[in-house]
């Protein structure tokens, strides 16, 4: 077997462990400054904020992940409605992400999209930063299913980031877009 395919993600899981293990070694302590690590400007990484929330998932409440999910499902739905309705590849993501049991026929995107404001207000009450950027790179990859990202998507992901105060570079980061300059 020339490429072992399998063996593709071995090294960004290698650096995620690595960073976890990082942040266990230095101990309680820690965990007061961990949230800073995930905002390092000069740590042009996403995948800090993994570990982040991997860690202070173990040791903190559970009750954000419900909010966090409420509104990536409604946010993610019409970000992919948001152009000539859902495509294929959309839907993949979107069942990668909720499982098969997702039937978009079913759901109502004007409702999902009245629901966003709630549901941003109850992911600002009850996470933290780290968290809030989580569900926004998770709505970029939603995106990004199709290449160009399109503009109305592109304009949706960014208001909800904006609400839940993540910075539009940690979006165009997400979405592997050059930064805009001032």
């Amino acid at each position: 077997m020339l490429f072992k395919t399998w063996l593709i993600p071995a090294a960004s899981e290698r650096r995620l462990l690595a960073q976890v293990n990082v942040i266990i070694a230095l101990g309680p302590l820690a965990l007061d400054h961990v949230r800073e690590l995930a905002l390092d400007p000069d740590v042009p990484d996403p995948g800090r904020v993994f570990a982040v929330l991997m860690v202070l998932g173990c040791v903190e409440d559970h009750d954000w992940f419900l909010a966090a999910r409420d509104l990536f499902i409604a946010a993610a739905v019409v970000i992919a409605a948001a152009e000539r309705g859902v495509s294929a590849k959309e839907h993949k993501v979107l069942q990668e992400f909720v499982g098969k049991h997702l039937v978009l026929e079913r759901l109502d995107i004007e409702q999902l999209q009245s629901l966003l404001p709630q549901r941003i207000a109850e992911v600002k009450t009850n996470t933290q930063i780290a968290q809030r950027m989580q569900v926004v790179r998770d709505l970029c990859l939603v995106a990004s299913a199709e290449q160009p990202v399109a503009k109305r998507e592109l304009e949706l992901v960014e208001k909800v980031a904006e609400e839940l105060g993540v910075s539009l570079d940690f979006v165009r980061q997400s979405l592997d877009l050059p930064a805009e300059l001032d």
